[in-house]
Parts: C-alpha cells; structure tokens; sequence
C-alpha cells in the first residue's frame, strides 16, 4: 500500500516527509534518483552521481542500487 507519494519535492519537502516517515518505521521508504554516495562504516565505498534507487527498510537499515555494480 502507498501511504504517501512525492513526484517532484523540493529538499525542504523531501526533509519534512522523510523525518515524519522515518520516525514511524511503519512502512518501507523508496527514493527514486539522482544521488551521490559516500559510504563508511565495516567498508568504505563511493558512488558518483547516479541514477539510484534508495530503500530505507523499518528496521532502519538504508540499501543503495544503482543500474549497474556491485560495490556496498
């Protein structure tokens, strides 16, 4: 079920739907887009800006897919 959809929101938007939604943890939450990624935590990762596809599941872990590679 889609509770809530944002076709083209500007960052302060996008800020206000992401902090109401991730503070419920009730649902999962996709962000389709441009994004640039810089990664550190067990293993230290970049992506250059790309077409991706963000997930941030209830449990609060966040996955990154983009078109192509494998690097976490």
């Amino acid at each position: 079920m889609i509770r809530a959809r944002l076709l083209t929101p500007d960052p302060g938007g996008l800020t206000t739907h992401l902090t109401t939604h991730t503070r419920t943890r009730d649902g999962l939450i996709q962000i389709a887009g441009l994004a640039e990624v810089t990664y550190q935590g067990r293993a230290t990762s970049t992506a250059e800006i790309g077409a991706s596809l963000v997930l941030l599941k209830r449990g609060g872990s966040l996955q990154i897919h983009a078109p192509i590679g494998l690097k976490p």
